[in-house]
């Protein structure tokens, strides 16, 4: 039988997490699904870009999978994950009162919006880019890598880089994370 452990209060006031967020979930270590809200339910539900698969959260990317258990081990303070579709997650690893991450799990806030105009789009329309340029420009900017983005396009993974170079250099950028960085913070 599993004891209840003290957790420490969170550093902001309850109510602006309720107004905050759209979707309250806790989850362990291993991403599995310890609780949630009915809004949390309800995205889950959506099968898109979050799911639910035999009881463990799913966000379609092994990487991004992978970025939420580092998140919840790693002793950090979390961190934001931006899903697309309108979903953002932010990560937060409970705590014991001593300070240590005894428990493994971790609420994920999901802040879901509707999102007026996309900023691949936006790019990809202004930097000229060709629809396989914008789809791989969609992939990279959803967290997928070059291996995963060949996957879901089904195209070979050095057609993927091929198009990634042309985005590069249609965008004046040179990696993965700058563009990722100038799509987040595209103003036109």
């Amino acid at each position: 039988m599993q004891t209840a452990t003290h957790v420490e209060r969170p550093p902001f006031p309850v109510q602006d997490l309720a107004e905050a967020t759209t979707a309250l979930i806790v989850i362990d270590e291993t991403l599995r699904l310890i609780s949630a809200d009915p809004a949390g339910h309800a995205l889950l539900m959506r099968d898109n870009c979050l799911r639910l698969s035999l009881g463990h959260i799913c966000t379609g990317s092994h990487n991004r999978n992978m970025r939420l258990k580092e998140c919840i081990t790693s002793g950090g303070t979390g961190g934001s994950l931006d899903l697309g579709d309108g979903v953002v997650l932010t990560l937060t690893p409970l705590r014991a009162a001593d300070g240590m991450n005894t428990t493994r799990q971790a609420i994920l806030m999901a802040r879901v919006t509707e999102v007026e105009e996309d900023a691949v789009s936006l790019v990809s329309e202004s930097c000229g880019l060709t629809k396989a340029e914008s789809e791989v420009l969609r992939l990279i900017y959803k967290g997928f890598s070059t291996v995963e983005a060949a996957r879901i396009s089904g195209v070979a993974k050095s057609t993927v880089r091929s198009h990634l170079q042309r985005v590069f250099a249609k965008t004046d950028t040179s990696r993965q994370s700058e563009l990722v960085h100038f799509v987040a913070t595209w103003r036109g």
